[in-house]
């Protein structure tokens, strides 16, 4: 996969989907790897779809690196990309409001929470 990143050589990966739960194949264009707690992913093009996904490394059960390459997309940052994602994570941005009570239900059935003051809203924009 390295030597694939650094020399832009088209791969064919066989991937076990943690969202599908069933093993598929890919042909991936690998652009990036990074770490996030504690885990090591890899940035890849998928042209079939046509746009960029995220791979954990230890689910990639099979790679056959070819000779084809491919030209690194002009407008992909992979840094940027990671900046607007939440760890691995990442889908469209959202703008949130969140609202804190003033009192809230407890858990054991016995009395309710109390919070000095009243309640808080907060708006939260996209980053």
């Amino acid at each position: 996969m390295r030597r694939a990143i650094i020399q832009r050589n088209c791969c064919s990966a066989r991937y076990h989907s943690f969202k599908e739960d069933e093993v598929k194949d890919y042909e991936i264009q690998p652009l990036h790897f990074f770490e996030d707690n504690g885990g090591l992913y890899v940035f890849v093009n998928i042209p079939l779809y046509g746009e960029i996904r995220t791979l954990a490394m230890e689910r990639i059960q099979e790679l056959n690196v070819s000779d084809a390459t491919f030209d690194y997309p002009a407008d992909f940052d992979a840094e940027e990309f990671l900046g607007a994602s939440l760890g691995i994570i990442r889908d469209r941005r959202v703008s949130v409001k969140i609202w804190f009570a003033a009192e809230w239900p407890s858990t054991s059935g016995k009395e309710s929470g109390r919070q000095a003051g009243s309640s808080e809203r907060m708006t939260a924009p996209a980053r």
